[in-house]
């Protein structure tokens, strides 16, 4: 586990967690150093604990995906699940890892403008050109899986969601 404090506050000690895991960016300095000085990160670092997980677009992977797990040390618990994805098509497909970080300056709560994307996903009002915004949840549907029926696919997701989170559990006991 390699570990980025944010906050010299020896009452506050929050930090960005980088899991040592296969292929993680705790051995990828370029993109763990654009995680660290994105300000938008580190705001959120300065509150709270947060495991930083990414995975970079490959053959395998067709978009880049940023995951900050929110926790709480003292309960083991995963309070919240921020999931940043690069966009899948269009002017920004190829956008390196580092640059996709730097893109990411907030969560969404609206569109930013009317375009062809807001058309083809109409409810999610998390997205721009650059990113794709989400807050999962083991014990929430997914409305865009829902709406098509896609019913077991949103209970794989939920299922995959709360494995995760165990995961976190875990990783949180070794800090």
């Amino acid at each position: 586990m390699q570990i980025k404090k944010l906050n010299n506050d020896s009452t506050a000690m929050k930090a960005l967690y980088f899991p040592k895991e296969p292929n993680s960016i705790a051995n990828n300095k370029n993109i763990k150093n654009a995680v660290c000085n994105n300000k938008y990160i580190q705001s959120i670092a300065e509150n709270e604990d947060v495991l930083v997980r990414f995975i970079p677009k490959d053959k395998d992977f067709i978009q880049h995906l940023l995951i900050l797990d929110i926790v709480d040390l003292s309960t083991k618990q995963t309070k919240k699940s921020m999931w940043f994805s690069s966009r899948i098509y269009g002017k920004f497909a190829n956008i390196s890892p580092e640059a996709f970080i730097d893109k990411i300056s907030q969560h969404l709560d609206r569109f930013l403008k009317k375009s062809f994307w807001q058309k083809l996903f109409p409810k999610n009002p998390h997205q721009t050109e650059y990113f794709n915004y989400q807050e999962v949840s083991p014990l929430k549907d997914d409305e865009f899986l829902l709406s098509r029926d896609l019913i077991k696919e949103n209970n794989a997701l939920k299922e995959a969601e709360n494995e995760r989170r165990k995961l976190n559990t875990q990783i949180i006991d070794t800090i």
